[in-house]
């Protein structure tokens, strides 16, 4: 099997439905990217002083917090790829996703027993529910609002932002992505997949920005060491008065 080196497309690429739409979602990134400079340019800030705070980490502990904060990491530019996309109502439950990681890791904190009742979930329908009473959404907050009122606050109201544009299905995520063509007594639902230039998208790539920031913002009041040692809380205030 020939390998790529991910510049140039395998044989049969774009020749079925997905990975036209693939092609599609690249050209879209490359659109925004080029049209929305500013937003970008923030987005790849906040990206960068998440990965500075992860990279070439000796010895992180708590070990499970940090471990969360790798898969909020992630998500972070899962959700990025998906909201320069224009993958409007997709996008946020990834997003949702970087903040829940993010918060589970404040609830855990330096908690053995919080991380131990985590790790056990799949041990049974009572570990499950001790783990769902643990990290429920108000435990989550309020463990975020324990270390910065301020940044527990961004996140309650992040979090309910995201739900209603469609981390949850909901009405308006199907409506603004959604035309009904009624003709000839017949009706057509015309859905948009991928959105174009338009609010969606700048209030997206908005929350985008956001939730990288709070989720930078957990990560300074969880480890203040390691974010002291990298200096992301100095990186943090400049980007985040703008937001």
């Amino acid at each position: 099997m020939r390998k790529s080196d991910g510049r140039e497309a395998p044989p049969d690429w774009g020749r079925d439905d997905l990975t036209s739409y693939l092609d599609a979602v690249r050209a879209n990134q490359f659109a925004t990217y080029h049209n929305k400079r500013i937003v970008v340019q923030d987005l790849i800030r906040v990206d960068r002083l998440l990965a500075d705070a992860l990279h070439d980490w000796q010895d992180p502990g708590p070990i499970v917090p940090a471990m969360l904060f790798y898969r909020s990491h992630a998500a972070f530019r899962a959700g990025a790829g998906s909201a320069l996309a224009g993958q409007t109502a997709e996008a946020p439950c990834l997003l949702r996703l970087c903040l829940e990681c993010a918060g589970y890791a404040a609830v855990i904190g330096n908690e053995h027993e919080t991380a131990e009742t985590f790790l056990r979930r799949s041990d049974g329908d009572r570990a499950k529910k001790r783990v769902r009473a643990a990290f429920d959404g108000r435990s989550i907050k309020a463990a975020v609002g324990a270390l910065d009122v301020q940044t527990g606050n961004a996140f309650g109201q992040l979090y309910e932002n995201l739900i209603d544009f469609g981390a949850h299905p909901n009405e308006g995520m199907i409506v603004a992505n959604s035309r009904m063509d009624r003709r000839d007594s017949a009706t057509k639902i015309d859905s948009l997949y991928l959105q174009g230039n338009g609010k969606a998208l700048d209030l997206v790539l908005r929350f985008t920005v956001q939730v990288g920031i709070c989720s930078a913002k957990i990560f300074v009041a969880v480890f203040p060491e390691r974010a002291a040692k990298v200096g992301i809380g100095e990186m943090i205030e400049v980007i985040a008065p703008v937001y």
